[in-house]
């Protein structure tokens, strides 16, 4: 699955009436595109984070002329997801070609757990297929059809927002000195240089770039880089994290040491679980 840019749903999903009972919308997830952009149907997913619920947001862009796709729905195997239960589907009623449509697949959390939900979901596309001719006359009879989608990930991150702060390295040194929980590993990443790692890992987190250090300038030879990153979690929880990044020349890899602090050790473990 290829992630796209930040293109927040927000406003649309807040007005959506099947989806009002699920309360405050925390954060919109960024788009994922689970075809190739090429294909017939071309679909992004973008996962909405609420209190008790995620929903799946599957946008479906019909490009096929002469064809409209009617009820069309995501048969979700969430069998690999951990935490949740599927509550509800809602179809898409219709995709006209060359336009656009969104279904939704809504999960309950089991509990209050925000912080072991983790796993693959797998997906196929479902729609009754029906002619349209030139005089723009669609056939009464339709075609049962599916069209497989690219599995995708979800990790504890659709429950970690940014939080941009002025005075990062204050509040970092702060937190250090009331110990507040920490968790501190270090990683080897397949990356063949530090400004690809830090996009993946700001990706990974969730959460926004503190001081410009989400930019590795390209004309920095020195093969380190630090990023500080800092947000909340669900509901309020403060967290602040500090990657530092070094090219290994020898074998084309990315090594990381991340360092996250929090209020909240569940916190630290939860996101800390997402890179590995």
């Amino acid at each position: 699955a290829e992630y796209m840019g930040n293109q927040s749903n927000a406003s649309e999903i807040a007005q959506h009436p099947g989806l009002a009972m699920y309360g405050k919308l925390f954060k919109s997830g960024n788009p994922v595109l689970v075809t190739e952009s090429d294909s017939d149907y071309v679909v992004k997913c973008i996962v909405h984070s609420f209190a008790k619920h995620l929903v799946f947001q599957y946008v479906v862009t019909n490009t096929v002329q002469g064809q409209l796709l009617e009820n069309v729905v995501v048969d979700c195997d969430y069998s690999s997801l951990n935490g949740v239960n599927k509550v509800a589907t809602i179809p898409a009623q219709q995709v006209f070609p060359s336009s656009s449509a969104s279904l939704y697949v809504c999960f309950q959390l089991k509990g209050d757990d925000h912080f072991n939900i983790s796993g693959s979901v797998s997906n196929t596309l479902r729609f009754t297929l029906k002619e349209i001719n030139e005089t723009q006359d669609i056939s009464e009879e339709g075609d049962e059809d599916e069209y497989r989608l690219e599995d995708f990930s979800i990790t504890p991150n659709c429950f970690a927002k940014q939080n941009p702060t002025t005075d990062f390295r204050s509040l970092w040194e702060q937190m250090g000195k009331a110990e507040s929980p920490q968790k501190i590993e270090i990683f080897a990443l397949n990356f063949k240089s530090i400004a690809a790692a830090v996009a993946a890992i700001v990706d990974i987190f969730g959460m926004g770039a503190n001081d410009g250090t989400d930019h590795v300038p390209e004309t920095d030879q020195t093969g380190k880089h630090t990023l500080l990153c800092s947000g909340t979690y669900f509901p309020a929880v403060p967290v602040m994290i500090v990657t530092n990044f070094v090219l290994s020349q020898q074998s084309s890899q990315v090594q990381i040491r991340v360092t996250i602090r929090s209020e909240s050790q569940q916190v630290c473990d939860a996101l800390m679980s997402c890179v590995g």
